[in-house]
């Protein structure tokens, strides 16, 4: 009998994927006065819970915890960051996750739609995730990555290490200057663990404790000008823009596919 996995045979489609990161990113076109960033307090209503600001470098993080998440703001030159994570749980030996990607996904860009009003002038725009579905063994994470790209031809039994990645470009609606809006999507098998360090004089070094296996799927959904462009969108595009970056990245995910 032959051990080989056929799993390039028509199956159920992958519903179950969780999101582990959710990330806004804007490009601007100018560098930002860190002196005069306020914007965790008008997205949040709060102060953040940890800020540092390094003007030398250009560089400002914030982080602090809005509902049952873990909101970071990063600001770095060239670049504007929100991202969505799960709070810390240090006794959690699984994968940490957000919950299921529409509706987490709604609710992050409702957090920070209120910040591109008041956003500097951008002339890029991304949507970025991070996916998991968490299996039992590698063999079953293999398994899932199998059913989304059915059309690989390899030979899926015992693959450990694995990455595939592809881009389908679609033009914008929402605004044509920003040019493409870039469809990126990396397949991987990753697993997840818990070590301990034991702190003797004669410790050997981390200890595994548990692993936990799971199916990968990173989404960068952006805008992509043409070469040589040096349009900025407009302030009243942006709102409109991030829903159909966020359109984009939600049809990927229910159909399973670019």
């Amino acid at each position: 009998m032959s051990s080989r996995m056929d799993f390039a045979q028509p199956v159920e489609r992958v519903s179950n994927w969780e999101a582990g990161l959710l990330r806004i990113t804007a490009f601007p076109s100018e560098q930002v006065d860190l002196r005069t960033v306020d914007w965790w307090e008008k997205v949040t209503g709060t102060a953040s819970e940890m800020r540092t600001v390094q003007p030398s470098v250009g560089q400002l993080t914030e982080q602090g915890t809005v509902e049952d998440y873990l909101l970071r703001l990063q600001i770095q030159f060239g670049r504007v960051d929100w991202v969505l994570l799960p709070k810390d749980d240090v006794q959690n030996e699984a994968f940490p996750l957000l919950g299921k990607f529409e509706q987490v996904s709604r609710r992050f860009r409702e957090l920070v739609s209120p910040w591109l009003t008041g956003a500097p002038r951008v002339n890029r725009l991304a949507f970025g995730a991070v996916l998991y579905v968490p299996t039992a063994s590698l063999e079953e994470a293999t398994e899932v990555i199998s059913k989304i790209l059915p059309y690989v031809n390899i030979e899926w039994s015992g693959i450990r290490d694995f990455i595939f990645q592809i881009n389908r470009p679609r033009p914008c609606r929402t605004c044509s200057e920003a040019g493409d809006i870039n469809r990126l999507s990396k397949w991987q098998i990753v697993v997840l663990k818990k070590m301990i360090t034991v702190l003797a004089p004669d410790a050997s070094g981390p200890l595994t404790t548990s692993e936990q296996p799971a199916a990968y799927w990173e989404l960068d959904i952006n805008t992509a000008p043409p070469p040589g462009a040096q349009k900025e969108i407009t302030r009243d595009l942006l709102d409109p823009l991030l829903n159909e970056l966020l359109e984009n990245a939600t049809t990927i995910v229910k159909s399973d596919a670019l």
